[in-house]
């Protein structure tokens, strides 16, 4: 029979894990083998319950139960290294600034209204005094 099997690699606290999906059962596209291997990765005995021990592959299957979608997944963000914060604090200089540019974008959108409603007006006295008002 024709089909598809897969090989999944992901790292788990920065320990390369490999899975495989079921080669007696190929699947019928490349997504639908990668999500097998996935699964597969969640099964009793598998790499990642040896990895990270029994208690804890319990809570992740709980949370897949769980799980209105049917499975969970993670995403960790690696903290800004201190230039970074220290480029963002600069750039937005002290709170006294940042408090002057807020005033200053209230005054400027009060500003684009009242320019807006006088264009208007004037759109409907061209008009002849004809509304579209909102």
């Amino acid at each position: 029979s024709q089909g598809y099997a897969s090989d999944v690699q992901f790292y788990c606290r920065g320990v390369p894990i490999r899975v495989c999906s079921d080669m007696d059962e190929l699947a019928r596209s490349k997504a639908e083998a990668e999500g097998r291997a996935l699964i597969s990765a969640t099964a009793s005995g598998s790499v990642l319950e040896q990895f990270v021990g029994l208690p804890k592959m319990n809570e992740i299957r709980n949370l897949i139960e769980a799980s209105p979608a049917g499975h969970v997944a993670s995403l960790e963000i690696s903290p800004l290294p201190d230039e970074a914060w220290d480029g963002l604090a600069s750039a937005m200089g002290s709170f006294a600034d940042h408090a002057e540019r807020m005033e200053r974008h209230v005054e400027m959108k009060a500003w684009h209204e009242q320019k807006y409603q006088e264009n208007r007006i004037k759109r409907q006295q061209t008009a002849g005094g004809r509304s579209n008002s909102m």
